[in-house]
């Protein structure tokens, strides 16, 4: 759970709405189509050569992997096979594998207990991060609503559209074939949003919840007496510590990550 202290510097001031230290020095100065901006919104937001938004949404999902672990709760990362099977591929040889066509690929399939029998079920879950300034979801006049339930939102949508895409693939009519069925049968998409303030949409909040109890779940397995509520208590904190550094090193890493990538200097390299 340690963060750099450069990161630690950008955390701060990102909490306390005071100007960016990494961009303070660089106003004004190109990144991109646009200009360094004093909170570097525009660093965050610009698109740009590299894989830093990639790299902040596979942090978060690979500290959440490690998580339901450590806790105990079933998870499947990156499943490639939820819905493939159900879309006719291409004759491709082993090299050519990564081509399968994939027009849904969860970040995660969950186990989780279902209240109404009691047994597991399988849940998509989602991940989504939001960068800094976003103006899609950080604006003026939202209604009160935050940025990362407003991205949560659309998440389902995005699902069944995809859904349908599988099953004009399949040659069945769209929303009746047997991918938007599969979708049907997980139920609603579990969403976990992260937003550039370093907050968590209400499906994080559940998951981390879910953490504990199966947590404890795994210790009345192992020692035979369940955890006292100070244990859980402990264990929960834990889970939110290391979530929370995850989602603040994720999203850091994007501006800092791109430092030098601000100037003329740069710009004139990258059309070389």
């Amino acid at each position: 759970t340690l963060i750099p202290s450069a990161m630690f510097s950008e955390a701060v001031a990102t909490l306390l709405c005071a100007p960016s230290p990494a961009c303070s020095a660089r106003l004004g100065q190109s990144i991109g189509r646009s200009r360094v901006g004093m909170f570097g919104y525009k660093v965050i937001n610009e698109r740009l050569e590299g894989n830093h938004w990639v790299k902040r949404h596979d942090t978060v999902k690979a500290e959440i992997n490690a998580l339901c672990a450590y806790s105990g709760l079933p998870a499947e990362c990156e499943a490639y096979g939820v819905f493939s099977h159900l879309i006719p591929q291409q004759h491709l040889n082993r090299l050519e594998r990564f081509r399968e066509r994939q027009v849904l690929r969860p970040d995660f399939i969950l186990q989780v207990p279902d209240i109404a029998t009691g047994m597991n079920s399988s849940r998509v879950a989602d991940i989504k991060t939001i960068g800094l300034g976003a103006v899609s979801y950080y604006k003026p006049g939202a209604e009160g609503t935050r940025a990362v339930e407003r991205r949560s939102r659309r998440i389902q949508a995005e699902y069944e559209a995809g859904a349908r895409k599988g099953d004009e693939l399949a040659g069945a009519p769209p929303g009746q074939g047997r991918v938007s069925q599969r979708l049907a049968e997980l139920g609603l998409v579990w969403d976990l949003t992260t937003g550039g303030y370093f907050e968590g949409s209400e499906g994080v909040h559940k998951l981390v919840k879910e953490m504990g109890d199966a947590w404890c779940k795994k210790q009345l397995l192992a020692t035979g007496r369940p955890p006292g509520d100070g244990e859980k208590s402990m264990t929960t904190g834990l889970l939110r510590r290391r979530l929370s550094t995850a989602i603040v090193k994720g999203n850091l890493s994007v501006l800092l990550g791109r430092t030098s990538m601000m100037g003329d200097g740069a710009r004139m390299a990258r059309g070389r």
